[in-house]
């Protein structure tokens, strides 16, 4: 027996030296299935030392990538449990947080945060006009809001509005210019889907960009684009989600621009921009573009890197993100721009817009 044991602790011995010996204990070494960088080992003995030891080890430890990988495609094959989603009916994957569920509940109705949005959106088009800027806003769908009948039916919706709901009623009640881009696809349901399946569920589909962003063009009376004459399209088969190692083999059909904007080089230190990152100053490589408008454009992740499907519409566009929409009225007078389109997914609305900042907010130039 006593051989057996130290056999016994001789295997397990090997298997703890093995994951040891094999770890990753590079620094600054980013994870593709966290899109976060790991765990770096603690600097000073303190009362978190405890917790980022532990933090350290979990991340670094041998073959982590193949664990995860092992453990999350058992769970989704066996279980039908997907990383930070669920699945709803066939074979369609859906955001799974607090808000996104209340919001396809209709239980995060705040008609008073809506009145603040609206009030927010319409002093930002009346300046807007005084400056002689053209003004559209612009509000896009989750996935659960075009596509319903793939949720679950074990989670109901109450007959009440939400928030969406709300803050569309208020744009119209103050005559704001708007596109509600879940109208366009909810009366022109297509062969094609506005959403992946499973994969950047949190996003439409190339084709649902097209869509939305040609609702914007017309109703700034400018040209449409083609998805057979603007875009080269191919398919390709998604094996992963992208920060996700379960295997997923969504097919879908990539939208690519033909025309490619080119970005300058900017020097937005002076601004102190919350997300620098993100901003962009945009050329139409064209040389007939420069009698066309100017863009600009504040916008979350829908739109974000992906300012080309506005076509050859725009001599320049100016990209912003939406955390920076305290800087709009400052980089109106630097760029002056024709037209501004303000663009928001309805679920980045309380956390990127908080009611004290609506409330209060005024013009500072």
């Amino acid at each position: 027996m006593k051989k057996y044991n130290i056999v016994y602790i001789g295997i397990i011995g090997a298997v703890v030296l093995f994951f040891i010996l094999s770890g990753n204990y590079k620094r600054n070494v980013a994870s593709a299935i966290d899109n976060r960088y790991l765990a770096e080992f603690p600097q000073k003995l303190d009362e978190n030392f405890t917790k980022e030891i532990s933090d350290y080890v979990q991340d670094r430890i041998g073959c982590r990538d193949l664990l995860i990988s092992l453990y999350t495609n058992f769970n989704n094959r066996v279980f039908r449990i997907f990383p930070n989603h669920m699945y709803g009916k066939n074979g369609n994957l859906f955001g799974n947080g607090y808000n996104y569920i209340a919001s396809y509940q209709h239980l995060n109705g705040d008609d008073e945060w809506a009145e603040y949005f609206a009030d927010y959106i319409y002093k930002l088009e009346k300046y807007c006009k005084q400056k002689d800027v053209e003004f559209v806003y612009m509000l896009n769908p989750d996935k659960f809001t075009i596509y319903p009948e793939e949720m679950p039916d074990s989670i109901g919706v109450y007959n009440t509005e939400n928030l969406t709901d709300q803050i569309k009623r208020k744009i119209c009640d103050k005559g704001v210019r708007h596109v509600f881009v879940d109208d366009i696809f909810l009366n022109e349901k297509s062969d094609q889907s506005y959403f992946n399946k499973k994969y950047d569920v949190a996003h439409w589909s190339d084709y649902g960009r097209i869509i939305g962003v040609n609702a914007v063009l017309k109703e700034l009376s400018l040209s449409p684009l083609s998805v057979t004459n603007d875009f080269n399209m191919y398919e390709i088969v998604q094996k992963k989600q992208i920060v996700s190692a379960v295997t997923i083999n969504d097919k879908l059909t990539i939208y690519q621009p033909e025309l490619v904007y080119k970005k300058e080089e900017t020097n937005m230190d002076s601004l102190q921009l919350i997300n620098p990152e993100a901003f962009g100053v945009y050329k139409n490589p064209n040389a007939t573009s420069e009698k066309k408008p100017k863009l600009m454009v504040l916008c979350d992740s829908y739109l974000l890197n992906y300012i080309d499907y506005f076509g050859d519409n725009f001599s320049e566009i100016i990209c912003i993100h939406a955390y920076d929409a305290l800087k709009l009225p400052t980089l109106v007078n630097m760029y002056q721009p024709d037209i501004l389109v303000f663009e928001n997914v309805e679920r980045a609305m309380v956390d990127f817009y908080p009611k004290d900042y609506i409330q209060y907010w005024e013009i500072v130039e």
